[in-house]
Order: C-alpha cells, then sequence, then structure tokens
C-alpha cells in the first residue's frame, strides 16, 4: 500500500519548531536573525523532506518583510525540493500582496514552479487603508484574516 502525502508546515500540528521562535513568526526587531531563523528551518526541512521527496511535501519558510531575501529563499528552496511556500495572510506593516511590490516575488515563484500555500493558522487582523476597505475586508476574509492573502491578490 503506498503511504500517503504529508504536508508539512512550520510549527503546526505536525510539531516542526522554529528556531528562535515558538510561534512560528518572529518578531521584528532583529530582521537579520528572523531571516536566519527561516534559512535554519529550510535546510533543516529540506534534508528531511529528501528521504521520500515523493510524499513529503515541505512547505519552505519566506522572510517576507525582506523581499530580495524572500525572493533568494524561494530560488533557494526550489533548488534544493521543497515544493511549495507557506503564503501567509499580509501583516499590518506590509504593503498589502495586490500592490506592484509583490511583482517579483510572483514571478519568482511562478519562474520555480512552487506553490502558494495559506495555513487555517492565525493571522492579525489589519488595518484597512483603502477606499471601501472596510467592505473589501468582510469578503475576502469572511471574518478570518488567514484567507485575505488569495482574496487580495485575485483582487
Amino acid at each position: 500500500m503506498e503511504k500517503p502525502w504529508k504536508v508539512i508546515f512550520h510549527n503546526s500540528f505536525n510539531g516542526e519548531p522554529m528556531p528562535f521562535n515558538d510561534l512560528g513568526w518572529p518578531e521584528l526587531d532583529n530582521p537579520e536573525l528572523a531571516a536566519t531563523e527561516f534559512q535554519i528551518y529550510n535546510r533543516w526541512l529540506a534534508d528531511f523532506c529528501s528521504v521520500a521527496p515523493e510524499r513529503l511535501i515541505g512547505l519552505a519558510h519566506i522572510p517576507l518583510w525582506g523581499l530580495e531575501t524572500a525572493i533568494d529563499e524561494v530560488r533557494w528552496a526550489a533548488a534544493h525540493g521543497l515544493r511549495a511556500v507557506n503564503f501567509p495572510s499580509a501583516r499590518p506593516h506590509w504593503k498589502q500582496y495586490n500592490d506592484t511590490h509583490w511583482d517579483p516575488l510572483w514571478a519568482a515563484v511562478q519562474e520555480t514552479g512552487l506553490v502558494l500555500a495559506t495555513h487555517a493558522g492565525a493571522a492579525t487582523d489589519p488595518a484597512v487603508m483603502e477606499v471601501n476597505g472596510t467592505p473589501l475586508l468582510l469578503i475576502e476574509a469572511g471574518g478570518a484574516y488567514n484567507r485575505r492573502a488569495v482574496a487580495r491578490m485575485i483582487l
């Protein structure tokens, strides 16, 4: 009997810890350390998944507070066998995902063939800055802010 796939998100119910942080998302008072945290995790994850790449699907964690670093990590992840990117809801201090700021990241994800996957975990209550922002937020999120990422890209 074929063994089932296992999709591995960071610090989820699977129990994968993040270095320097047990909540999965770093505090950004030290963005370089936080980026290193993600790199350590991704390298461990690529090694872990390499023993059964046909069934272990690792999702890279990328430092979205630094666009160039995030793009580098996407390319590293693809080159080392990870198959997807953990695509979180935007945080209040980030640009919204429909901003052209993110276009180079979307291009890198498309170029590498990685999948963007949103985890059903926690997300923050984002500030809505646009005209008619509150109705848009209700359509996008339906009260669950972790749903905003994909809806924001579509809209």
